[in-house]
């Protein structure tokens, strides 16, 4: 916690005369003749010469291609038995799928790994799948459902620590400045989420109840100075090992009135939860940004 993350009869022949065969005689002549001259004269073409008409592969032909819709659909059932994970699956005309996203643990990633070796008709997958661990992909899995499909880099949420190493010794002054998206005027919200289960609001805090923001304003939540009267000081203190930080901006507020100070996380993602639905409800689901980083306390 941190003190106050795709008919057979035959004609009878006439009798030739003379002359006829002497005409026709020399016209046979002349016909080889012609016949010869035609043949050296005429390049010999080699069938690799001849100019071949290019083969156009339909798509629909590839393995797999004609039902690629079913076996995404079908790939997408799988990935959301997972419980406490967020995958999200890209299958190209090549049939060549990506997965990128996290899991649970460790047996959830190799179950995965099993689950997709199955789809016969997928050439091969690429796996960027991380492992986020409980409490922390409690959150992030709500967070990632809900942030949009489509996003400029403008318009993200961006964290910066005052330790780029983002680690921090008992004891250690810990202090975050969240920068609110740009597509919208709204609200920021800063959170700690420790790896025990409890969730400190940074900001809006007790000394800074109003967290409306701008488009693109830098929010800093700590300060370093202990007798800075303006801002609480946030000092490390155990359950050490990863912790989590978070920065959501929306357009609307997620909840109404003041939260206790640090709460245990079930309260505040139920409270989140209905506020993020209230949104989605009203049209406004693309009006709700989010990041998360992690930070690693010790002893």
């Amino acid at each position: 916690v941190l003190s106050t993350y795709t008919d057979s009869g035959q004609k009878e022949r006439p009798k030739k005369r003379p002359g006829m065969l002497i005409g026709l005689g020399i016209t046979g002549i002349l016909l080889l003749v012609s016949s010869v001259l035609f043949f050296v004269l005429q390049p010999l073409q080699h069938p690799a010469d001849k100019e071949e008409e290019p083969v156009i592969v339909s798509e629909s032909i590839l393995p797999g291609a004609d039902n690629r819709d079913t076996i995404v659909a079908s790939i997408q059932n799988t990935l959301d038995a997972y419980t406490c994970a967020y995958v999200k699956p890209a299958l190209d005309r090549d049939m060549q799928l990506q997965l990128s996203g996290f899991v649970e643990n460790r047996n959830d990633l190799q179950q995965l790994h099993k689950e997709m070796s199955a789809y016969k008709e997928i050439a091969g997958v690429t796996y960027d799948v991380q492992v986020v661990a409980r409490p922390f992909c409690e959150m992030a899995a709500l967070l990632a459902r809900q942030q949009p499909a489509t996003l400029a880099p403008d318009q993200e949420v961006h964290l910066r620590m005052n330790k780029p190493s983002h680690t921090y010794k008992e004891g250690e002054l810990l202090v975050t400045t969240a920068t609110a998206s740009s597509a919208f005027d709204g609200y920021l919200y800063i959170d700690y989420l420790d790896n025990a289960g409890d969730i400190v609001h940074m900001f809006p805090s007790p000394l800074r109840s109003d967290n409306r923001v701008t488009a693109g304003q830098q929010v800093v939540a700590g300060t370093e100075d202990l007798n800075d009267s303006q801002q609480r000081a946030y000092q490390v203190f155990p359950p050490h090992g990863q912790n989590m930080i978070i920065a959501i901006s929306s357009r609307e507020p997620l909840y109404e009135g003041e939260r206790m100070e640090v709460e245990p996380l079930a309260d505040y993602l139920a409270s989140l939860r209905a506020g993020l639905n209230k949104m989605n409800s009203e049209g406004q689901a693309d009006e709700v940004v989010s990041i998360y980083s992690f930070i690693t306390t010790h002893e």
